[in-house]
């Protein structure tokens, strides 16, 4: 068995599901502010989607520990949060 290359693909699929998870965490955001933002909800909505997406994919190409995607997705829960509020 190569386990070199069983790694790699274990590390791979990891960092996939990593990224899937985020994604979708943006998504449940971008919900949020579709159904409830009361100032320009559609706006801020497709902003998180688009901007989420291709953070979370630039930090899927770039391997890193998706700290740059934790943090857009913080700022976009706090102004989620202020808008529905």
């Amino acid at each position: 068995m190569d386990t070199s290359s069983h790694t790699d693909t274990y590390k791979l699929f990891l960092q996939g599901l990593g990224a899937a998870i985020l994604h979708i965490a943006l998504v449940l955001v971008a919900l949020a502010a579709f159904a409830f933002g009361k100032t320009l909800p559609f706006l801020l909505g497709v902003a998180i989607i688009v901007m989420g997406s291709v953070v979370v994919l630039t930090d899927f190409k770039r391997r890193s520990h998706y700290q740059v995607s934790l943090t857009l997705l913080g700022i976009f829960v706090v102004l989620t949060a202020i808008d529905i509020g």
